[in-house]
C-alpha cells in the first residue's frame, strides 16, 4: 500500500526560508459560508458526507471541493472559501492547481508514444534529446516515470525571494537539478523527482515538435472531455479559481503561485469534474489501450516510501478495494484523485488552507474513506471503517520533504 503524497518543495524548509518574505497575512474571516451540494441522484448518504466535509473545514481547510462518481450517480459538493481577499465562496466549478496529478497526464502522453512505436520504456533521454541533461542522458523513460532514475529533484533546491511567484523555464529547472549529483544509479532504487517529469516534458516536445500544453490539450484534455483544463504558466487562473491559501504564523496568507516552477511535473490547472473525467477516460481505455494502463498501474517499487508507485500512478487500499491515481500539493492547496481500475468510480477532492506552522492536514482522508465506501456494490459490501488502510495524509513532507 502506498502512503506517500506528491509534489516537490520542502514545506518545512520553505517555511523557514520564506516567512520573512511572505505577502501580508490576512486574518481568517468569520465563516458565513454554507455547504451547498449538487447531485444527479439521491443514491448517496449525503448526511454522512456533509459531516466529513464539516470536519475537514473545522480541521483547517479554508475551502473544499469534492466530486464523487459511481454507480449511484454523481455527487458534487463544496464548502468554505476559495479566496480570502476578497472573501469568495467556493464553487464546484472552481479551477485549482492539480500539482502532481499532472504526472498521470504526462505519463499518458508518454504511453501514447510507446503505443505508437516511437519510444519504449528503455528509451534514453539522449536518444530523443541529446544534451538536454548533460551527465544524465542515460536515464530511461521507464526510470523517469517511476522515479527510479536517481535524478535530483529541483524543487528541493529552489531559493530566493518569493520564488514561487516567478516565471520559470524548463531549462532553468533542469539546470538546478544538474548542480546536484544523482542520488543513485538508474534502476537501483527509488526517490521522488519532479525534474524527471520536466525532462519527460521536454522529450515529448522534441519528439513532436510541439508544446507540452498543446500535446496535453489535443491528446488528453480534448478526448477526455476536459473542457476546463490547461497547462498553466501564469499566476492567474483562466476563470474563477481556488487560490493558494496558507496558514503562516497563525494567520491566513494568500500566495500567488506560478505553476511554471513545476511545469510537466505539476503545472496543470483543472476542476474536480475534469480530473474525474481524465481518470475515467484513462481507465476505460479511451486515451491509451488498457494493456498500457496495466503497465502504468503495475508497481515498479516494492519497498520503501514509493512502494506501489507505477508509471505516473500509484495505488491505495479503499473500502471498495484497490484504487489508482495520484495526489498533488502546491504551496497553499492540496488535492487527490483516485479511480477504480474499471473506470466505474472516481473521487477527486481539493482544498486550500495548508498550514506552514504545524504542517498538519485537515481530516480529508476521512471524507475520502466515506465517499469511496458509499460506492461499493451490494455484492462487495462495505468493510468496517476501522479496518480500511486507506493511504493516509501525513505531514506533507513527512516522507519526501517536497511539494509538487
Amino acid at each position: 500500500m502506498s502512503t506517500h503524497l506528491r509534489a516537490g518543495l520542502s514545506l518545512a524548509a520553505t517555511t523557514a526560508l520564506c516567512l520573512s518574505m511572505a505577502p501580508a497575512a490576512l486574518a481568517a474571516p468569520t465563516d458565513t459560508s454554507t455547504t451547498t451540494e449538487s447531485t444527479t441522484t439521491a443514491g448517496y448518504d449525503r448526511t454522512a458526507l456533509h459531516e466529513k466535509i464539516k470536519a475537514a473545514r473545522s480541521g483547517g481547510a479554508t475551502g473544499l471541493m469534492i466530486e464523487l462518481r459511481g454507480a449511484q450517480g454523481t455527487y458534487r459538493n463544496q464548502a468554505g472559501y476559495s479566496d480570502i481577499a476578497p472573501r469568495t465562496v467556493t464553487k464546484s466549478t472552481d479551477r485549482y492547481h492539480v500539482a502532481s496529478v499532472t504526472k498521470s497526464m504526462v505519463a499518458t502522453l508518454v504511453m501514447k508514444e510507446i503505443e505508437a512505436g516511437n519510444w519504449t520504456l528503455d528509451t534514453r533521454v539522449h536518444d530523443v534529446f541529446p544534451n538536454l541533461y548533460l551527465g544524465g542522458g542515460n536515464a530511461t523513460v521507464g526510470e523517469l516515470l517511476s522515479h527510479r532514475s536517481g535524478m535530483p529533484n529541483h524543487t528541493e533546491h529552489m531559493t530566493g525571494d518569493r520564488f514561487w511567484e516567478k516565471r520559470w523555464y524548463d531549462t532553468r529547472l533542469i539546470s538546478i537539478a544538474r548542480q546536484k549529483p544523482f542520488y543513485f544509479d538508474g534502476g537501483t532504487d527509488a526517490r521522488y523527482s519532479n525534474t524527471g517529469y520536466v525532462t519527460l516534458g521536454k522529450m515529448l516536445e522534441r519528439e513532436n515538435d510541439a508544446t507540452l500544453g498543446g500535446l496535453l490539450h489535443w491528446r488528453v484534455f480534448k478526448p477526455a472531455g476536459m473542457t476546463e483544463s490547461r497547462l498553466s504558466l501564469s499566476k492567474n487562473f483562466a476563470g474563477s479559481g481556488m487560490q493558494e491559501i496558507a496558514e503562516i504564523e497563525g494567520r491566513q496568507t494568500r500566495l500567488r503561485v506560478n505553476p511554471s516552477l513545476f511545469s510537466a511535473s505539476g503545472g496543470v490547472e483543472s476542476t474536480t469534474r475534469d480530473v474525474n473525467r481524465f481518470y475515467r477516460a484513462l481507465f476505460t481505455g479511451k486515451l491509451v489501450p488498457k494493456a498500457r494502463v496495466n503497465q502504468m498501474t503495475q508497481p515498479k517499487t516494492t519497498s520503501g516510501p514509493l512502494t506501489g508507485y507505477g508509471l505516473g500512478i500509484y495505488s491505495i487500499q479503499t473500502p471498495c478495494g484497490v484504487m489508482y491515481g495520484h495526489d498533488g500539493a502546491s504551496m497553499g492547496t492540496r488535492n487527490f484523485a483516485f479511480s477504480s481500475k474499471d473506470g466505474s468510480t472516481q473521487v477527486t477532492i481539493a482544498w486550500n488552507g495548508r498550514s506552514w506552522d504545524t504542517q498538519t492536514e485537515p481530516p480529508v482522508n476521512d471524507l475520502l474513506i466515506e465517499a469511496v465506501g458509499q460506492t461499493c456494490s451490494p455484492a462487495t459490501g462495505r468493510a468496517p471503517r476501522s479496518s480500511i488502510p486507506v493511504a493516509p495524509a501525513p505531514t506533507i513532507d513527512q516522507q519526501h520533504s517536497r511539494v509538487g
